[in-house]
């Protein structure tokens, strides 16, 4: 880039999750001596990081994805002039893919996710699939997808952890602290961190379970913060509830059941002021992060829909996580941890963070495969 005297390599992330995974790659990157660019598709991701400073958001400059033209991918790569390229999850552009290879920029997939009946594996993907055939490292993090993969013929792919272990490790050791959410959380009873709520399927739980349990304060965090949604979640809730935008250090909780907090970016670190995690997305294909609340030794319950998400099987299979469909389903899994008293969350804690512990360390590995091949 223009003025910028160090090696370039240039992340593409579609949206906040997607950043989640890469930085900590990103990070790593950086304090080998090189600049990063990062591009999102999404504004979620866009908004949540444009303007932060860079040793917080892990990268030199933050722009948008530009049209995926032969056109603006040419110039989108003359202008940045990456060493190296790395998409991250399910990032597939037909277009960038093909002026990279032109530019021999080497490209790099990272984390990703393709089941059985993954589009690329279908016959109208063979253009994408040849085009795949460039790539110098897929990295995936479940036997399923590498296997999927080397049947297709791609030539690399490297099986690691999942890198949002590290950077959820990361984020869970740097002390945060946030007046309103400590005052709330500290006013007494156990507190439910209801993180990335989605949907209406995921609001009714939530609600169901709040309504029933008067004396458990929930912190909500919505994936979405419009007006509408923010006025839902509040109908929907028999208890008082208060924006987050309506509080301050000296607001009185007494009798606030719930705490919705209506800005975007900090639930990672929210998690650490629960004793239980409900994570989103689950009734549908985009679970989100069940790792975040797992580095704070949180027990966490989430939807049906986990096929896509390799670290969830994990956690269900380990006893770290259960799977609930209804508001009673919920309800019944809070009342079991309930019971059990703090000796129960004590142990839930010891075995998450050991399963943490065991999971870390993959972005080292990411870091060699793209630093070796750039």
């Amino acid at each position: 880039m223009r003025g910028e005297h160090r090696p370039v390599i240039w992340f593409h992330a579609a949206s906040l999750g997607e950043y989640a995974v890469v930085r900590p790659v990103m990070k790593a990157v950086r304090g080998k001596g090189y600049a990063v660019v990062l591009t999102f598709f999404s504004p979620s991701g866009y908004e949540a990081v444009e303007g932060t400073r860079p040793e917080f958001v892990a990268a030199d400059h933050v722009y948008y994805l530009p049209l995926d033209t032969r056109r603006s991918a040419r110039r989108f790569i003359a202008a940045v002039r990456p060493q190296a390229a790395v998409f991250a999850v399910s990032e597939y552009w037909p277009c960038f893919l093909y002026e990279l290879r032109c530019a021999n920029v080497p490209v790099h997939i990272v984390s990703a996710m393709l089941g059985e009946g993954h589009y690329l594996f279908r016959r109208w993907a063979s253009p994408l699939r040849k085009l795949l055939g460039y790539v110098r490292t897929i990295i995936v993090h479940d036997e399923d997808s590498a296997a999927h993969l080397r049947r297709i013929g791609m030539r690399k792919v490297v099986l690691t952890g999942d890198p949002l272990f590290d950077n959820a490790a990361q984020t869970a050791s740097v002390p945060y602290h946030d007046a309103v959410i400590e005052r709330f959380a500290g006013a007494g009873g156990n507190v439910l961190v209801a993180g990335s709520v989605h949907d209406k399927a995921d609001m009714g739980i939530v609600a169901a379970v709040a309504n029933r349990n008067p004396a458990l304060r929930v912190i909500y965090v919505p994936h979405e913060i419009s007006a509408e949604r923010l006025n839902d979640i509040k109908a929907s809730l028999q208890g008082r509830s208060l924006l987050y935008s309506e509080c301050n250090e000296t607001t009185d909780f007494n009798g606030v059941q719930t705490l919705v907090i209506d800005f975007i970016g900090a639930l990672a670190r929210i998690y650490r002021f629960g004793d239980f995690a409900y994570v989103g997305g689950g009734f549908t294909p985009y679970l989100h992060s069940v790792v975040e609340p797992v580095v704070y030794g949180l027990p966490v319950a989430f939807g049906p829909c986990v096929h896509r998400k390799a670290t969830a099987a994990k956690m269900l299979h380990a006893g770290l996580a259960d799977v609930v469909r209804t508001g009673e389903e919920l309800n019944g899994w809070l009342q079991r941890w309930l019971s059990g008293g703090e000796s129960a969350l004590n142990e839930a804690k010891k075995n998450a963070l050991l399963f943490v512990e065991q999971n870390i360390g993959a972005t080292e590995t990411i870091l060699r495969n793209i630093l070796d091949n750039e």
